[in-house]
């Protein structure tokens, strides 16, 4: 009797209140502490405590594992500690230089958006995050870089042959469209083996890559060293798809 009193009467209780008053706050009532909103004053120095028991070096560079973990709970905890997140880690690889790496679209909305990170960061290597969002074919974290005004930086020795040939290889479409925006000429440039980026997406069997490098003037004609066309090499790679869509172009 006393367990179904107390279950119906709590019941109750919560029913009428959830109701007319309410049981829940704000998301951002939460990240801030029912003291400041509620109250006025903030109860525990929470901001002061980890930088005096971590270190600010430390307590960025748990904020930079979080965002590139994933894990946005962790980093709201660590700015609100007193991280600074337009900070960066040996390499000044900022946290949304990270997050965007990892394709954490949440964590980066919440370091621009409530912090106004500086979403045109560059590292010690000349990169942004939209970079690094391209570099690991990221494509919805690219659209969100974009629509925020996001651009692209890189020094002079960073654009070499081999990052179009890779791209190629991994079929990694929007560091492909970069590599060429950067450089056209890297479209028809060839590796030690005389191969070119349509080599190696026909060899691959990337259709999306090869399509994009047609799109953009890929000699079809090249040979590599062993005398093979892209076509030749689709061939060899039994990949049926690429090789009409080639002979279809040629």
């Amino acid at each position: 009797m006393t367990v179904l009193w107390t279950g119906l009467l709590t019941y109750i209780l919560m029913w009428f209140m959830k109701t007319y008053v309410g049981i829940d706050v704000s998301p951002e009532c939460e990240e801030k502490g029912l003291d400041i909103v509620q109250i006025g004053e903030q109860a525990y120095d929470e901001i002061l405590a980890p930088i005096l028991d971590l270190g600010l070096d430390v307590l960025t560079a748990k904020l930079i594992d979080a965002a590139q973990s994933g894990d946005l709970t962790r980093t709201k905890l660590y700015v609100q500690g007193g991280a600074k997140p337009e900070l960066g880690d040996y390499d000044g690889r900022t946290p949304l230089h990270l997050a965007a790496a990892g394709g954490h679209i949440e964590i980066m909305k919440f370091l621009r958006m409530q912090h106004g990170v500086n979403i045109h960061a560059v590292d010690r290597y000349g990169n942004t995050p939209l970079h690094d969002a391209i570099e690991n074919n990221h494509k919805e974290t690219v659209r969100w870089l974009k629509a925020q005004g996001a651009v692209m930086t890189a020094d002079s020795g960073y654009v070499k042959d081999r990052d179009i040939l890779q791209a190629a290889a991994e079929g990694n479409v929007e560091e492909l469209k970069w590599r060429i925006k950067t450089d056209a000429n890297v479209v028809n440039s060839e590796d030690y083996d005389r191969r070119t980026a349509l080599h190696v997406s026909s060899s691959e069997g990337h259709q999306a890559i090869v399509r994009e490098l047609l799109r953009n003037g890929a000699n079809v004609h090249a040979v590599d060293r062993w005398g093979l066309t892209a076509y030749q090499c689709a061939i060899k790679g039994k990949h049926q798809y690429v090789f009409f869509y080639l002979i279809f172009v040629i």
